[in-house]
Order: structure tokens, then C-alpha cells, then sequence
């Protein structure tokens, strides 16, 4: 979808043994933040969308999930306006390059 879209991306490490640390809290089930701000804050933010989903999608192979970063590149640093980054591969993973269907 990525090379189609134009929007290239790569997958990155999802390890749930790894960053559940991170999310330990003294006053809650979870913190909605990383610990350390240097580790592996894209992988850290599939971890905590993770933890949240059904039970039905952990550890199914036919319920299958992603989790899409775009907030890096989603806005321009020097003028802050959005950038579109991600639109054209959030359609193409939807659509699986089929045209929708105007209504």
C-alpha cells in the first residue's frame, strides 16, 4: 500500500514483553505515555492500542490489526499545516486499490 500510495513506510518491532514496563502506573491500570522518552515511542504507542483491543484480536491470526504512525509526518515542523501524509495509504489499505463507489 505504501508504494502504491506513495506514503513508504516499514514495520517496526512489536514486542509486548518488551515496552509493558513502560506503561506502569502508581494510580492507574496504565499510562497513556512512554516512560522513556527515547524508546521506541511508535512501537510504545502500537503496545498501549494493543492492550486495548478485544480479546478476540490478541493472538488471532484471522483478526488481524495495525496500527498506522502518521503523527510525525502528518504536519509540516516549519509551518505546522497538515501535509497529507498517510491519507493516500490509509485509502489504499482500505480500498486494496479498488475504486469507491460514488453515491
Amino acid at each position: 500500500a505504501g508504494k502504491v500510495s506513495g506514503d513508504l513506510c516499514h514495520p517496526l518491532p512489536y514486542a509486548p514483553e518488551i515496552f509493558t514496563s513502560e506503561f506502569s502506573s502508581v494510580v492507574a491500570d496504565m499510562k497513556n505515555s512512554v516512560s522513556d522518552r527515547s524508546n521506541a515511542q511508535a512501537s510504545c504507542a502500537a503496545q498501549f492500542i494493543g492492550n486495548h483491543l478485544a480479546l478476540e484480536f490478541q493472538g488471532n491470526a484471522d483478526k488481524r490489526w495495525l496500527h498506522v504512525d502518521i503523527a510525525g509526518p502528518s504536519t509540516s515542523k516549519s509551518s505546522g499545516r497538515g501535509t497529507g501524509f498517510g491519507v493516500g495509504l490509509l485509502v489504499e489499505l482500505v480500498t486494496g486499490g479498488k475504486d469507491i463507489p460514488k453515491e
